[in-house]
């Protein structure tokens, strides 16, 4: 019996085509699953491993046949790679590739060191055998309940065709041997060595579709169950009608509880014989709304119970596509419950606000009591500058403040001249009215950062802020001069005297009124009506 090599080689190369589309087909609607892009690798590496063998046939590329077995069996790698991917098991890398290792160097010594054909050929019936047989181990021992028809079956593919490799391996061993391609044609049963791989190759691409697809039929059961569970886990009664008739084609458990009436009894029903909307222009609104946007969503609606009963549902639904008819989801969630605590929640935040706002005018008020008498405990009445108390918090924060940040301020202490004699010639209503001409004369000429305090009787206290000593002199002999040349106070003319000092580090600022209380006591040593001042350094 000869082996006709080129009808052999015709239906091998259509049989490597067809698994090649039927795979790329297979993985376009199934590529999800791991293992899929590694079984179209191996198919596709050993069609290529095929078409690299026949270049035998053609004497100026025939170099690239040696390529060829390593190229396909590469494929078998690839092809195990893929059936633990799609098993969800570990791939064992390091012991594939020492076995593909062995076989590219056993193959490669029986081609140059020590060139024989059908010692080639065994090595490759070993590696392939071990291959097939890894495989079937594979399918078999981690076979999952949803895909095991297919697994065995393909399980047994891959142990039929180890088999039958070993069993080549030992005629070749022991009883066939060739050198050239020629021999082939002379020896029956070297033509089992090509008709079993075609075969084999045939029966495990069908085996990897009927895995693919009973898994595929699995997951769809699964995730039809999953639908289900949640169609019937929530709280909500759902409907799904036929748009053209309203014919209700599934319903959950929920339903009951609205309707009185069981699935099956609802089933084949029209949605308007169950009674559930209580105006007619509300379902027409919500088919409306459903017919131009595709879906409605939380539109509350009031329904009547089987019993007669009303109640409020907050009403969802959806347009989908069952065998090319319209259907409509529709999802009820009776929330008339909510709806009393939301009306009662409203009523009691209702008063609460009202009890809020009138808190909040009594609040009002309070603080602008309080602003109030904080404003007059700082002020004194007479002349409306700040009192002795609000100096003395100022004086703390204006020596925290040199101290951050080494800005100097300057006292500057003011009295009026002969001040006992106004008061006993004019009487004290004049000297009063003397106390209030002269303070808005003094704020006039200061700064609006200067700060105004009366120390007491006809004294007064400036807090000329961020002032250096000279800066300060020039504006307490400006004070000096503003009222020596106002003739405009009851009593006539008046004069005062100032004693000016620059804070010191160090300073308390007791010690700080002190030192100009003591300048001010020394200008008025010196005749009145003159400045007298401390420099830091004194």
């Amino acid at each position: 019996m000869k082996l006709d090599i080129a009808t052999l080689v015709f239906v091998t190369s259509v049989l490597w085509l067809c698994q090649t589309a039927a795979l790329i087909v297979q993985y376009r609607i199934a590529k999800v699953y791991p293992g899929m892009f590694w079984w179209l690798v191996a198919v596709i590496v050993q069609t290529a491993g095929f078409w690299t063998m026949l270049t035998v046939l053609f004497p100026p590329v025939y170099v690239l046949a040696m390529f060829g077995n390593p190229l396909m069996y590469l494929g078998q790698i690839f092809l195990t790679v893929g059936i633990l991917k799609f098993l969800d098991r570990p791939v064992p890398v390091k012991l594939l590739l020492l076995i593909y290792i062995l076989f590219l160097v056993s193959y490669y010594w029986f081609l140059f060191g020590n060139n024989h054909l059908s010692a080639r050929t065994a090595v490759c019936n070993v590696f392939i055998g071990c291959m097939s047989l890894l495989s079937a181990y594979y399918l078999f021992r981690w076979k999952k309940s949803q895909f095991a028809g297919a697994a065995n079956f393909t399980s047994l593919v891959f142990f039929c065709f180890a088999l039958v490799e070993f069993l080549l391996f030992l005629i070749l061993i022991f009883s066939l041997s060739y050198f050239k391609y020629s021999e082939v044609n002379q020896h029956p049963v070297a033509l089992l060595n090509y008709i079993a791989p075609i075969i084999s190759s045939v029966l495990w691409t069908y085996g990897l579709i009927l895995l693919v697809n009973q898994r595929l039929t699995a997951d769809v059961q699964v995730e039809k169950e999953k639908l289900r569970l949640i169609f019937n886990i929530g709280p909500q009664a759902e409907f799904i009608t036929r748009m053209s008739d309203s014919r209700i084609i599934d319903a959950n458990n929920e339903q009951s509880t609205l309707t009185g009436y069981s699935i099956q009894e609802v089933l084949g029903k029209n949605m308007l014989d169950l009674n559930l909307w209580v105006q007619p222009q509300d379902r027409a609104s919500y088919i409306d709304e459903l017919i131009r946007h595709g879906a409605v969503n939380q539109r509350e609606f009031v329904f009547r119970r089987g019993d007669g009963r009303m109640f409020v549902g907050l009403t969802s639904g959806r347009l989908i596509h069952i065998e090319d008819q319209q259907h409509v989801v529709t999802s009820i969630l009776d929330i008339t419950g909510r709806k009393e605590m939301e009306q009662k929640m409203q009523a009691v935040l209702a008063e609460k606000d009202a009890q809020y706002q009138t808190l909040s005018q009594i609040q009002d008020q309070l603080l602008k009591m309080n602003g109030e008498l904080e404003r007059l405990s700082a002020q004194d009445k007479l002349t409306g500058y700040f009192n002795r108390h609000k100096l003395t918090e100022m004086l703390e924060h204006e020596i925290f403040r040199w101290s951050r940040y080494g800005h100097s301020s300057t006292l500057v202490m003011v009295d009026i001249d002969h001040f006992k004699q106004i008061n006993d010639r004019f009487g004290h209503l004049a000297g009063d009215k003397v106390l209030v001409d002269l303070s808005a004369l003094l704020q006039a000429n200061v700064r609006k950062t200067d700060l105004c305090f009366r120390w007491g009787g006809e004294e007064f206290l400036f807090l000329l802020t961020e002032t250096e000593y000279l800066q300060a002199m020039r504006t307490a002999e400006k004070l000096r001069r503003v009222v020596e040349t106002c003739f405009d106070f009851p009593v006539g003319s008046l004069t005062i005297s100032l004693g000016v000092v620059t804070w010191r580090e160090g300073w308390s600022y007791e010690e700080w009124i002190q030192q100009a209380d003591q300048a001010l006591y020394e200008a008025k040593e010196q005749g009145r009506n003159r400045v007298v001042g401390k420099t830091p350094q004194e």
